[in-house]
């Protein structure tokens, strides 16, 4: 069986047995080619080139053509401010009036250089490989968009939120769109700041989920949602209502937490914290280990709880990868 093969089958909840491993490794490819974090996510090339050579290097089952959660809101207008670990949103949209227009974002910022790279990945390796790709969450993209969580927004001007929301929710829509037409094996709902949402804010935002999936089963990719270090029993049944194929989550104990509250209708993935990455590479076979057993052979596959950091060991990512193919 294909690696593609493997990993689409662990998305859609069968499979058993061999166990797919697929980090979350993007920026991380950069320190493969001793290139600045800058230089390779502006440049298609250098870009596409990077990943390939890590898919060639630890030899994982599917590649992550796209991890960066400052794009769309740089494309409708935000400062982007650089560092040597990679983009951060610096400047958020200060008045009502400057909401932009969500039409044609596809076109603006660094979003064509990710589509591109995604293009070719998927040329390059999507026949075997299984190919992901991420895009911002709404309620990141709101807050990156007015400056503060939802919920807050909400609490202060709730017909301000629900206007910055909507521009959220047209934006993030039309991402699923645009890369349902790239031919993905999964997009990955990326939300980085769920801990700071109420029950409210949580509410507001479950239609827009429930659209993201809908569109990835229309395009036949599946819909992966990574909430960071959120915890598990408060993920597992709003993704479930929403119609998500999988949730990603932080380490075993979250996983076996979330296998007990969804059952097998939910594949998970994750399992290993990005910060292991940088201890002792003969930790992680066992922590593996404790992932497969938490959240089961079938329906599974190994990964980081959130991106793979710059100053995760080679060692261990190689670790990591061997570690689940003992399963095969």
């Amino acid at each position: 069986m294909s690696s593609k093969q493997l990993f689409r089958d662990a998305l859609a909840g069968t499979g058993g047995g061999a166990v797919p491993v697929a980090p979350l490794l993007f920026t991380y490819a950069s320190k493969l080619r001793g290139l600045e974090v800058r230089e390779m996510m502006s440049d298609a090339t250098l870009l596409s080139n990077a990943l390939g050579d890590a898919l060639e290097l630890f030899d994982y089952d599917a590649v992550l053509a796209s991890f960066d959660l400052t794009l769309e809101a740089e494309a409708l207008g935000c400062e982007v401010e650089w560092n040597g670990s990679g983009p951060a949103v610096s400047g958020n949209l200060p008045a009502a009036e400057d909401l932009p227009d969500a039409a044609g974002i596809q076109e603006k910022g660094r979003l064509p250089v990710a589509v591109e790279v995604i293009r070719r990945l998927v040329a390059v390796h999507g026949r075997d490989r299984g190919v992901m790709a991420a895009f911002t969450g709404p309620l990141t993209l709101f807050r990156h968009l007015d400056g503060r969580s939802l919920s807050e927004a909400l609490a202060a001007d709730e017909d301000r939120a629900l206007d910055v929301l909507d521009v959220a929710g047209e934006v993030v829509t039309s991402m699923a769109q645009l890369y349902g037409d790239l031919g993905l094996d999964a997009v990955i709902l990326a939300e980085e700041t769920m801990r700071s949402e109420t029950e409210t804010g949580l509410e507001e935002v479950m239609p827009i989920y429930g659209s993201l999936c809908d569109i990835a089963r229309y395009f036949n990719q599946a819909s992966v949602f990574l909430p960071g270090g959120y915890a598990a029993e408060q993920v597992a049944g709003p993704i479930c209502t929403a119609g998500a194929d999988c949730v990603m989550l932080w380490d075993a104990e979250c996983l076996e937490t979330a296998r007990e509250a969804a059952g097998p209708a939910l594949a998970l993935g994750g399992g290993v914290p990005p910060g292991a990455l940088s201890a002792d590479p003969g930790e992680i076979f066992g922590m593996v280990e404790r992932c497969m057993k938490g959240a089961g052979s079938s329906g599974y596959f190994v990964s980081t709880g959130w991106e793979v950091p710059l100053g995760a060991n080679l060692e261990s990512l190689h670790a990591m990868v061997a570690a689940a193919r003992q399963s095969r």
